[in-house]
């Protein structure tokens, strides 16, 4: 629900150009089924919900063929923790996670993903209307300056996105390891 058209038809798009069969499932059943036994919710935490639903999903279809499944996440969104923990954020590989969104980009350009693609605000399109940057309150392009910064110098900046970037770094920074148990740590 909430998904637009342009969404569905650049995914069609996209596993056209490379060959790819396209399984498309509705989970709104049972995020509604979630709903009927969960207490009413702000939106983030019901988009949470939907995202590790999400990936639940696509390990049924990892395990049902023997397959793993491949990760989204890009180098700003693991700096600034704009994943959903065991939900996008869950994955047997990420590939692109050194990759900062801008150098991502470059690279869809350079395989010869489409310019729609490309070019529309990204949104986990988890309610209608979302957009990453909106809610990170910061543009990727300014985010990924303030990580070039931090890669050449090995520390944040002092400028007001960098310290919104580095507060984002710290806030999140339980997404970025496995849990740990009480007394873990000596066997680790």
């Amino acid at each position: 629900r909430g998904t637009p058209e342009r969404d569905y038809n650049d995914v069609r798009k996209l596993c056209e150009k490379f060959k790819l069969n396209l399984i498309q499932v509705n989970i709104e059943p049972v995020i509604e089924n979630y709903m009927k036994i969960l207490p009413e919710a702000p939106t983030g935490v019901r988009g949470n919900l939907k995202s590790r639903t999400r990936m639940t999903i696509l390990y049924y279809y990892a395990n049902l063929n023997g397959g793993l499944v491949v990760g989204t996440t890009n180098l700003t969104e693991y700096i600034t923790g704009y994943y959903t923990k065991f939900g996008d954020g869950g994955c047997d590989l990420e590939p692109i996670i050194n990759l900062t969104k801008t150098e991502v980009r470059a690279a869809a350009k350079a395989m010869g993903i489409p310019e729609s693609i490309i070019t529309k605000p990204p949104t986990a399109g988890l309610w209608e209307g979302q957009t990453d940057e909106s809610e990170m309150g910061l543009t990727y392009d300014d985010i990924d300056k303030s990580i070039d910064y931090f890669r050449s110098n090995g520390k944040f900046g002092n400028d007001d996105v960098s310290l919104k970037v580095r507060s984002m770094y710290e806030k999140n920074a339980h997404k970025r390891g496995m849990p740990l148990s009480p007394g873990e740590e000596k066997v680790r």
